[in-house]
């Protein structure tokens, strides 16, 4: 029997490298209505975990009739599983999820499993976590202006190494709290604004248009 939504968290995993990382794993562990992307599911299981819900056009589940009414097949071949899984928890009014397992086996796969987090109809909140690190959505149209800039603080560690990817090269990127500010900048290339650094405990991105998203990545510490 598929378990109900208990809050408006979910965790979505995918049918990359399940994580090793304990900052992942503890995602997995909060108990979280957990929604698997087609094979997605044969790693939980795998790794002892109940999937709740499984959606996707089930090309890689070992096994969908183990899991009974707890799959959901959806054949659209215009949107990957991933999209797939995110709508159906914005329609079933989740404000909030953290994919998991996004990354490896393919890097085609990972390339568009991080861009499409930048969809415009994807009204969410969204951050993927990997074994290596997070990327969170700024999405400016959930936050307030100051003086025309839609600004976000991102907790963080002196040395943190981030990286920021903007897609639309009609708005400007401020930054505050970085090794490398960015001042009134825009992003010409994805390769542009990455690789910078953070010099504090914190720090902010900004962006100057309130319908806009921006991937920004922090990588975890190491030991």
């Amino acid at each position: 029997m598929k378990k109900q939504l208990i809050n408006d968290k979910i965790t979505i995993l995918c049918n990359g490298v399940f994580p090793t990382d304990s900052r992942a794993l503890e995602e997995m562990n909060k108990g979280n209505f957990l929604l698997c992307c087609d094979g997605g599911a044969n790693h939980a299981k795998k790794n002892g975990y109940t999937p709740d819900l499984i959606i996707g056009d089930m090309d890689s589940l070992s096994n969908p009739n183990e899991f009974g009414d707890r799959v959901l097949k959806i054949e659209n071949q215009n949107c990957n599983d991933l999209s797939k899984a995110i709508f159906w928890a914005q329609n079933n009014r989740c404000k909030e999820a953290t994919i998991l397992g996004a990354a490896g086996k393919r890097d085609d796969h990972t390339i568009s499993n991080v861009f499409l987090l930048l969809d415009m109809k994807i009204i969410i909140r969204v951050r993927m976590i990997t074994d290596f690190g997070e990327f969170i959505v700024l999405d400016s149209r959930d936050i307030k202006a100051e003086n025309s800039i839609y600004s976000r603080m991102f907790s963080s560690y002196r040395g943190q190494q981030i990286s920021i990817f903007c897609t639309d090269d009609s708005i400007s990127l401020t930054s505050k709290g970085l090794k490398y500010e960015i001042n009134d900048t825009k992003s010409k290339n994805l390769y542009q604004l990455s690789l910078n650094e953070s010099i504090s405990d914190s720090f902010s991105i900004g962006v100057d248009s309130n319908n806009s998203k921006v991937i920004v990545y922090k990588a975890f510490k190491t030991e």
